[in-house]
């Protein structure tokens, strides 16, 4: 699992505009900058939130991610994402 990848490509493209632009405009290339497995990967280009906090997302920064990179999701992310993920319990913050 790479964890890590996961969360900087979060970061990054929460506080950088022009990254959320080349997002937008080629997720699939976009995402091969970061160190991804293939499950991840899917993941991010799907937006499915459920999976990539499953996979240990942090979820502060997916959460925010989640409203930025898909801003039609972010409705329905604020309303069930916590009853979403209770089933896969807190996650381990341990590096």
């Amino acid at each position: 699992m790479s964890r890590y990848g996961m969360n900087k490509l979060f970061r990054e493209m929460i506080i950088d505009e022009g990254k959320r632009a080349e997002f937008a405009r080629d997720a699939a290339r976009y995402a091969t900058a970061y160190d991804l497995t293939d499950e991840e990967r899917q993941a991010v280009l799907a937006g499915d939130y459920v999976t990539m906090y499953r996979l240990g997302a942090h979820p502060f920064l997916l959460a925010y991610w989640v409203g930025r990179a898909f801003p039609g999701k972010a409705a329905l992310h604020n309303q069930d994402y916590a009853k979403a993920v209770a089933p896969y319990g807190r996650p381990d913050f341990r590096t």
